[in-house]
């Protein structure tokens, strides 16, 4: 269905959003934002489930060496670390914060913000009605 799709927080301190991305062939771009805002409003409705963050968790605990690859990519770490105020011992506690992250603590906040109608896209190419 798609080449790759990705989605990331974008943190601003009033207003943060989620932003997202995909590559597909022209003839289905409509077809995979459908997909998209199913798959959200899924989230609303359900949540997720235990399988699912525990495996989000174990990406997160083994992908966090990405950030000492390079001198800009621990000056980035560094300075996400100094904005949000997450504090010197930042680096040997977030082990044990994302540990400690509930399944009901997620699915609450899952409620809260995945709403399908809030999605906007942008389409860049010429898809197909």
């Amino acid at each position: 269905m798609v080449y790759s799709i990705y989605s990331y927080l974008s943190q601003y301190e009033n207003n943060p959003f989620i932003i997202g991305g995909f590559q597909t062939k022209n003839e289905s771009v409509f077809e995979t934002i459908n997909l998209i805002k199913e798959e959200w409003r899924k989230i609303k409705d359900n949540g997720i489930t235990l399988k699912e963050l525990n495996e989000a968790k174990s990406y997160f605990q083994g992908s966090f060496s990405r950030n000492f690859t390079s001198t800009s990519s621990i000056a980035s770490l560094l300075n996400t670390i100094q904005y949000h105020n997450l504090g010197l011992g930042y680096i040997n506690e977030r082990q044990k914060i994302i540990e400690d992250i509930s399944l009901e603590e997620v699915n609450r906040v899952c409620f809260e913000i995945f709403d399908k109608d809030k999605l906007y896209f942008s389409v860049v190419g010429a898809p197909k009605k």
